[in-house]
């Protein structure tokens, strides 16, 4: 009999387990199996839309050094980009496109601003990434893929959601053990096998159907409950298994993914974003049941943020951010903390660091920093705000790197990095000392953003003209300045310098170091060579050396100043004007106890500008038509040096290139030289009717010529028409008597021959 107990007992331990098996699965409670190891998002600071797998927007990332600086912005043109998220190694991905294109990019960018990769789809993407802790980066595509792509940018696997290609803007969230939550917009979510779960990847674990369609992030419980909100109004809460849990419905779509307190708590917003309707924002209990609803003036888009206090914090189309009490604060639960009041629409879901600053986006394109109760500020006002251009509308959500960088994405199309330099440098002190100055100073309380630096050391002889004489590295605290000369005032400051920038200046310090005269062994003056213009003024320093060639004193006001006689010009202490062009020697005189040191230089002065033009003749003439009259020109600057002679560098006007005046039409003339556009007087040139004999001079002097020549023609032969008979015979004998005397000599030269 005791066997029949036995075997009866055992029989009974069976049904019953078979019966528990059954009953979790129809109740919804996930059967005992046993799993594989765990799996997590990647162990970054920000892997998945709102930051992790609780969507509380909450990371413990100290920030407090960030004031908005820019580090660098990264641009993909005109489209829309997908809030970011960030790799183990500081990777940023994110997803561009806009709604109607039939292409998409998941692009890839280094901590440093510059793209890795980029991998593209057949759709556009306004899917957020997820990153397992693999490094596989998930993310859905308009054309109705889940995507599984690699570090590398390879693609691993993808997953077609549905037999139409159901668009999938939902962001995708990566339970524990590695199942990829992602939903669609034909009111659809979807369970996905991944690597480390016992299916194949990228292969349907489940799907469950919702009342609207899935654009938001699940969020998903440390008990493996998922939650999901739709278009349709309602808040889902699933079972790993796929089946429902509970469902709470509010009276308007809800746009927002839904956020996990520490106590369970789920937080939602509503409204339609066309008007007031159903505003408010929703804190629901683990069973589906509302525990209190805040009421806000307009669409609540905005999802919510849980600061580490337990502060709710969520962002409203009636232009206020808002901070709400929780069960984990000092006030009653479901009621106003404080409220921001903005000039748009808050849409962007807020973010919150480690140090309480909060982070978010306005639709009039500014990106602002609030104090909250743990920050050094009035909780509620603002720490910064970054105002952005007219098309840069930040209304993503932001992502807070391990460095603290701040990362959010535009309307414009580009990817922003904002960091924080260095505060300022304490207690800075400079102590004089003989040809040297010792600065000390203590390290900055904020260091900035990405690797410290170091230090940057300022210096001028005034407060407003300091130049960097020094870069120390990290470590360093002080500093020796043994570039200085004695008695003269220096003014110092510090700055700190870090992988976001130079930080602010410290407090100024100023010292005056001392002067050991009996080094002294020469002067000199600087500049010892210059070229200036006339009535401009140079200022020259005197200053005093040892035997090495070092610098030991500043020495002008005590030096006697001069210039070459000749030089005109005037002194003003060391400051000279120049008067006359020329070369000219300057010259510096010192006297120490008896003793006289004596320098010199050069200074060339050159012609000002011009200032006045005179030409030559300066008196009005008259001349006949055609006939040229030859101008020259002369320009001068203010102080009589001239400038300008060569004629043809003068524009003229009524003369040609040379200043040479002709004119055949009788009139009145003016002629002008110019030169950069300075005029001379006018000289006035009358053309008159030129006379017979200035116009035909030559036809008179030829006629005189002919007739000169016809009166000696005709006196020759007047000559021979009046010689007497008695004469004709005289000059005929005398021929004769010559030819008789000729021939003899004829004879004698024929016999000889």
């Amino acid at each position: 009999m005791k066997w029949k107990i036995c075997v009866l007992a055992i029989g009974l331990l069976l049904v019953s387990g078979m019966l528990i098996e059954v009953g979790g699965e129809m109740f919804g409670e996930e059967s005992i199996e046993s799993e594989p190891e765990p799996t997590d998002l990647a162990d970054s600071s920000w892997p998945k839309l709102r930051g992790n797998r609780r969507n509380t927007g909450f990371t413990e990332v100290d920030t407090s050094y960030v004031d908005g600086t820019e580090k660098w912005n990264f641009s993909i043109g005109d489209q829309s980009i997908t809030s970011p998220v960030i790799g183990e190694d500081g990777m940023i991905y994110f997803g561009t496109g806009d709604v109607y294109e039939e292409t998409g990019d998941l692009y890839a960018v280094n901590p440093d601003g510059a793209e890795k990769w980029r991998y593209s789809t057949g759709g556009s993407i306004q899917s957020s990434p997820a990153i397992g802790e693999d490094g596989t980066i998930y993310f859905g595509s308009n054309d109705g893929y889940l995507y599984a792509v690699n570090p590398d940018g390879s693609l691993k696997w993808r997953s077609n959601m549905s037999p139409f290609y159901e668009s999938v803007s939902s962001s995708p969230a990566i339970r524990e053990d590695g199942t990829i939550y992602v939903g669609t917009v034909y009111d659809d979510l979807y369970a996905v096998h991944s690597e480390r779960t016992e299916g194949e990847p990228g292969e349907e674990k489940w799907s469950f159907e919702t009342d609207g369609s899935i654009k938001t992030s699940p969020a998903i419980e440390e008990d493996g409950t998922s939650y999901v909100t739709t278009n349709g109004g309602s808040l889902y809460a699933i079972y790993p298994n796929g089946t429902e849990k509970w469902r709470f419905e509010a009276d308007d779509m809800i746009q927002t993914s839904p956020a996990i307190g520490e106590d369970g708590t789920i937080y939602v917003g509503s409204g339609f974003g066309m008007g007031p309707d159903d505003t408010n924002v929703y804190a629901i209990n683990p069973d589906g049941t509302e525990k209190w609803h805040f009421e806000t003036d307009d669409t609540v888009s905005s999802s919510p943020a849980i600061g580490e206090d337990g502060t709710l914090f969520i962002g409203s189309n009636d232009n206020n951010l808002y901070a709400i009490h929780t069960e984990h604060t000092d006030g009653e639960a479901g009621t106003e903390k404080w409220r921001f009041e903005n000039l748009a629409d808050v849409r962007s879901s807020p973010v919150v660091g480690g140090d309480g600053t909060l982070y978010f986006g306005t639709i009039n394109y500014d990106f602002i920093a609030l104090h909250t109760e743990v920050t050094e500020g009035e909780a509620g006002t603002e720490k910064w705000r970054r105002f952005g251009d007219s098309d840069s509308t930040p209304s993503t959500s932001p992502a807070i790197a391990e460095d603290g960088t701040i990362y959010y994405t535009a309307s414009n199309g580009r990817l922003y990095a904002l960091g924080g330099v260095p505060s300022a440098p304490l207690d800075l002190e400079a102590t004089s000392g003989t040809g040297r100055v010792e600065l000390d100073w203590v390290p900055p309380l904020e260091k900035g953003g990405g690797e410290f630096i170091g230090y940057n050391i300022y210096r001028g002889n005034e407060s407003d003209d300091l130049g960097l004489i020094a870069e120390l590295d990290e470590g360093t605290t002080s500093y020796v300045d043994e570039d200085v000369i004695g008695d003269r005032t220096y003014h110092y400051r510090v700055t700190a310098v870090s992988g976001d920038g130079e930080g602010e200046e410290s407090a100024e310090a100023e010292a005056t170091p001392s002067v050991d005269w009996t080094r002294l062994d020469y002067i000199s003056i600087e500049p010892d060579e210059e070229t200036t213009t006339a009535g401009e003024s140079v200022e020259y320093t005197a200053l005093g050396y040892d035997a090495d060639g070092e610098k030991m004193t500043v020495l002008t006001e005590d030096v006697e100043w001069s210039i070459e006689e000749g030089a005109g010009g005037e002194w003003v202490g060391s400051e000279y004007t120049s008067e006359k062009v020329g070369e000219w020697s300057i010259y510096a005189d010192y006297v120490l106890e008896g003793e006289e040191f004596t320098t010199d230089g050069s200074l060339t002065v050159e012609p000002a500008s011009v200032s006045y033009v005179v030409i030559e003749p300066q008196d009005d003439v008259k001349v006949e038509e055609g006939e040229t009259i030859d101008f020259s020109a002369e320009a001068y600057d203010g102080f009589d040096n001239l400038v300008e002679d060569d004629d043809a560098a003068f524009d003229w006007k009524n003369a040609d290139d040379a200043g040479s005046f002709e004119e055949e039409d009788i009139g009145e003339y003016e002629v002008v030289a110019s030169l950069d556009g300075v005029g001379s007087d006018p000289v006035e040139v009358t053309v008159e009717e030129s006379t017979f004999l200035s116009n035909y001079w030559w036809i008179l002097v030829i006629l005189a010529v002919v007739a000169l020549v016809v009166g000696i023609l005709f006196v020759i032969m007047k000559r021979e028409a009046t010689r007497s008979p008695l004469q004709q015979r005289f000059e005929q004998q005398n021929r004769r008597e010559a030819e008789m005397e000729e021939r003899p000599s004829q004879e004698d030269e024929t016999e000889m021959g």
